[in-house]
């Protein structure tokens, strides 16, 4: 019965790694919580057939990120939450320099409120805060008024 059970078991795993990357913890949680040691077992062989990465989910997540328009703070939000090593996101984040940060920043920004600067501070405010709601650090924004004014 054990061995029909981890059969089932990796054939879930597969099917799933199939779609897209998951996070080893993503796996976990999927694969369900009755069967705890089979199922660390089954991520300890899926890691070294290379079948199941986290860096490799890493990866994948900041470009998935990255083209749906979210700053490093919301990915790194959503790295954590997916159990993925913060030595390991920071990493691929530092992968992306402070120019692209700013470049995507701003294609949020004017996605959204066009490619006019606000008018004055309160409206600075909230548009301030559309961008940290995706993830843009204070710096980022400050940067992007500096050099969108000239």
């Amino acid at each position: 019965m054990e061995v029909d059970l981890r059969q089932v078991l990796r054939a879930k795993a597969l099917r799933l790694l199939a779609q897209r990357e998951h996070s080893r913890l993503e796996l976990a949680q999927k694969l369900g919580r009755e069967h705890l040691d089979l199922v660390k077992q089954l991520l300890d062989v899926l890691a070294s057939e290379d079948l199941q990465s986290d860096a490799r989910f890493t990866e994948a997540f900041v470009h998935s990120r990255i083209v749906r328009g979210q700053g490093p703070i919301k990915i790194r939000a959503g790295l954590n939450a997916r159990g993925i090593d913060m030595s390991l996101a920071e990493q691929c984040l530092a992968n992306h320099d402070d120019s692209e940060w700013l470049t995507l920043a701003w294609e949020v920004y004017c996605k959204r409120f066009g490619d006019l600067l606000p008018e004055n501070w309160q409206e600075q405010q909230k548009r301030a805060v559309f961008l940290q709601q995706r993830g843009f650090t204070t710096a980022h924004i400050r940067k992007l008024w500096k050099h969108n004014e000239s």
